[in-house]
């Protein structure tokens, strides 16, 4: 049987004759294209394109299957939109305050694939809302949770402070070094007291709420600051170095939804779609791995 996920980059790679753009334009890595179409000439036991310093090349069997496969994507997707008329009109979403828009948005293209005609509300109260993008630490007990992705906290360094030049940043060499406090962070209480029971005293310059704040605070070369990688996403002035602590320092992002809510059949639609789909999670600052987790059933917080 084929697969009408293959179908999609099949398609994707007919129209853009490139495996580097079809990657780009699904949100998939480059052996994933590669693999889904030597997957479908194995099938069909013809071969569909011709490899070229300019890209793909298709052959005369390419050009029927795309005719077909666009067409028999189109039904696919109608049959979809038809047993999924009940999904809701609107939607609430809350998304935790330290996690980017950004990092969420795969999150949120897959509500608009999963539903076109859905308005969605994006709310500040995660009890006001529908489902929540959040870390599993964060999210309430009882609630189902689908984890997405992993990253982990490192040293934001301004651009040009000494620590830029260590591959790693270690507890001790915070010590008297100017830092911006994230206070509503709970790993930030974690990491200061193991600070505290190492003698280490770093000298704490601001203190703020605001996460973008932090990542300004951090450019204009107030102090360091311990965040999520992701916090650095579009921030040229600022160096992301690892952290080498004791303190287990990452975060696992997911999306969060109530067992009992009226929402829960399409959350669970929407976690499928997001979760046999790739969306770019690779941190763009270098070194530091921003991993996706592909776990298709969610788990209940608390138990």
């Amino acid at each position: 049987m084929i697969d009408l996920r293959a179908l999609r980059y099949f398609v994707a790679a007919f129209e853009e004759r490139s495996v580097t753009a079809a990657a780009r334009r699904c949100a998939i890595s480059q052996p994933s294209i590669t693999a889904a179409l030597q997957g479908l000439e194995a099938s069909l036991g013809v071969r569909l394109f011709a490899r070229t310093r300019q890209g793909l090349a298709p052959t005369r069997d390419a050009e029927i299957l795309h005719g077909r496969a666009v067409g028999l994507l189109a039904e696919a997707a109608a049959i979809e939109r038809e047993f999924r008329g009940r999904a809701p009109r609107t939607l609430s979403i809350h998304v935790q305050p330290d996690i980017s828009l950004r990092r969420a948005a795969p999150i949120l293209r897959a509500a608009y694939e999963t539903s076109p005609g859905i308005v969605i509300r994006l709310v500040a109260d995660p009890n006001q809302a529908d489902l929540v993008v959040g870390a599993d630490g964060c999210v309430e007990d009882g609630m189902d949770f689908l984890p997405l992705w992993t990253e982990p906290y490192v040293v934001l360094v301004p651009a040009d402070h000494p620590l830029r030049f260590k591959a790693e940043v270690g507890p001790r060499d915070l010590e008297g070094q100017p830092m911006i406090e994230r206070t509503q962070c709970r790993l930030q209480a974690r990491f200061e007291a193991h600070l505290s029971t190492l003698g280490v005293k770093p000298d704490i310059r601001a203190t703020t709420t605001d996460e973008d704040a932090v990542v300004t605070l951090v450019e204009l070369g107030v102090g360091l600051a311990i965040a999520p990688a992701s916090h650095a996403d579009g921030a040229p002035g600022v160096v992301v170095r690892l952290l080498a602590s004791d303190v287990a320092a990452s975060r696992t992002i997911g999306l969060a939804w109530r067992v009992d809510s009226s929402h829960a059949r399409f959350a669970k639609a929407l976690a499928h779609a997001i979760t046999t789909s790739a969306p770019p999670l690779t941190a763009r600052r270098g070194a530091v791995p921003i991993r996706a987790v592909r776990s298709i059933s969610p788990r209940r917080r608390g138990q």
